[in-house]
């Protein structure tokens, strides 16, 4: 009889406990927004979300030989929606160093193409201050920052994209794109 007792109480007592989905007494429903305040918020917007576009390169194989070619289809896969900041860089040697100024929340990326005898193209993006913000890791001759999607700044300024042949030499042609 003890037993049952003892047993009755633990069942009982399990029923006191607030379900996991209950967040229990006092707690506000997510659904409910928070009271507004009449102090402006002081801290920063997050920047906008960063698209998945990895495994967009697969989308433009093969590569065209020629490197302005490549590069306009590289952009349309994946950078689509972005547009230029300026003129494409032509680098008769593959290395390359492209400075842009962009503004706050901005998001990029850095799409470059070598010759058909660049075997592997490098390409880092960095802030004003040398931090490095991305870098390409794909193996071929383009390079691509970021692979997941483009690198979004919360503050603006200046950016430089450096790009350079690691196997091979030639010409390439390097473009910095942001979000429209």
């Amino acid at each position: 009889m003890r037993i049952r007792w003892v047993v009755t109480a633990l069942v009982l007592a399990g029923c006191k406990r607030t379900p996991p989905s209950d967040p229990g007494p006092g707690a506000t429903s997510a659904a409910v927004p928070p009271a507004a305040s009449s102090a402006p918020s002081v801290a920063a917007a997050p920047p906008p979300e960063r698209p998945a576009v990895s495994g967009c390169f697969d989308a433009v194989r093969p590569l065209p030989s020629e490197p302005k070619a490549a590069l306009a289809a590289l952009s349309a896969a994946c950078a689509p929606g972005f547009r230029p900041l300026g003129e494409a860089v032509r680098a008769a040697d593959g290395n390359a160093t492209v400075t842009v100024d962009v503004p706050d929340l901005a998001c990029v990326r850095v799409i470059a193409v070598g010759a058909p005898s660049v075997r592997e193209l490098d390409a880092v993006l960095s802030d004003a201050k040398g931090r490095e913000l991305g870098r390409d890791v794909l193996p071929g001759r383009f390079a691509l920052v970021a692979e997941g999607g483009p690198i979004c700044v919360r503050t603006g300024g200046t950016l430089s994209a450096k790009v350079r042949p690691r196997v091979g030499s030639g010409e390439a042609l390097v473009q910095v794109l942001t979000a429209k």
